[in-house]
């Protein structure tokens, strides 16, 4: 039980936020904690496998298709003139 308690003390500000609806009784918020653990796992492996990092705040790669996304202007910040 020490690593659910632990899983637990890390969500905790989620699972006790004051904005979002109290978990009632121990065991949802046991299972409500584990899901999350699970979620974020998940979603580091995924990154890693896109990106091949398993964080989420990384750089653009150059010429990646998010650096050259277009912004109001039209303009992507590439200069595209070879020159």
């Amino acid at each position: 039980m020490v690593l659910n308690e632990q899983i637990q003390a890390k969500w905790g500000p989620i699972l006790e936020h004051e904005d979002l609806p109290q978990i009632e009784g121990t065991y949802k918020k046991s299972v409500t904690a584990i899901l999350l653990e699970n979620q974020e796992k998940m979603m580091r492996e995924q990154a890693a496998q896109q990106h091949g990092t398993g964080l989420f705040l990384t750089e653009n790669p150059a010429g990646s298709a998010m650096a050259m996304t277009p912004d109001a202007t039209g303009t992507t910040g590439v200069d595209n003139s070879g020159g």
